[in-house]
């Protein structure tokens, strides 16, 4: 089984956060006669000969990452312990009730029951 840590989820979701506040204004591409660039798209629910246009859109930027990693250099080497100091949260399994062992045989019992008969 995989798991993710609780920290590292939360950079996940920030460094989302962040790319789509950049990216979430992108003009429409242009050729360069100045005209907008658009592509058909046949979408599986549409029957027969039914398509939708969509625009496209300029190249996503990153630009975000040059300012983060600048800002992680510095927390690095000014070596601040109290950035990591939020407790991770307990799983969400935690104040569940363990079941027993005959607990589990009998459930599994009664599904392969109905499923046999």
């Amino acid at each position: 089984m995989m798991s993710f840590s609780y920290h590292g989820q939360a950079c996940r979701q920030i460094i989302e956060a962040l790319h789509f506040n950049e990216n979430v204004k992108r003009e429409v591409a242009t050729t360069k006669d100045g005209t907008e660039k658009h592509v058909v798209v046949f979408p599986k629910y549409k029957s027969g000969d039914d398509f939708t246009v969509k625009p496209t859109m300029v190249n996503q930027t990153f630009d975000y990452v040059d300012k983060l990693m600048n800002i992680v250099f510095q927390i690095c080497e000014v070596s601040q312990p109290t950035v990591m100091a939020t407790p991770a949260q307990p799983p969400l399994t935690n104040g569940k009730r363990r079941p027993t062992e005959e607990e589990l045989q009998s459930v599994v019992a009664k599904r392969f029951k109905r499923l046999c008969f």
